[in-house]
């Protein structure tokens, strides 16, 4: 018989290149046993407020269990590429816009009590 639908491949992952943080799937959760991957990728039509963005980068960085952070962050004109360890906090400057902006963290395996909504949300406000 002739049909006409689409089949839609359930199996796709969800990479962090096909991430879209609006939607409800807007991140990604990884958990191992060395830690926790939490990562998002914004709209690539977002344009992140420098002052905004580096306030809750401080905010996150203040937070023990958070191990690393690397970033990038499309500026109205430009790019910041924020890459931190515990003892490192490193935001640069690019002249260039990327194509696209994203967020990763590491968190150490033992952030059970890790308030994941509080940084969801810290995020999200960006946005």
């Amino acid at each position: 018989h002739d049909h006409d639908h689409d089949h839609k491949s359930l199996s796709e992952k969800k990479t962090l290149s096909n991430l879209d943080a609006h939607n409800q799937e807007d991140f990604y959760l990884k958990v191992s046993d060395d830690g926790l991957n939490m990562a998002w990728v914004f709209p690539q039509t977002a344009a992140f407020d420098q002052a905004l963005l580096e306030s809750v980068l401080e905010k996150l960085n203040g937070m023990e269990n958070i191990l690393r952070m690397k970033g990038v962050f499309n500026l109205a004109s430009g790019a910041l590429l924020l890459n931190a360890t515990q003892r490192d906090f490193s935001l640069y400057a690019n002249e260039k816009k990327q194509t696209e902006s994203k967020l990763e963290l590491i968190l150490s395996a033992d952030s059970e009590d890790l308030n994941q909504d509080q940084i969801q949300s810290w995020v999200l406000s960006l946005l």
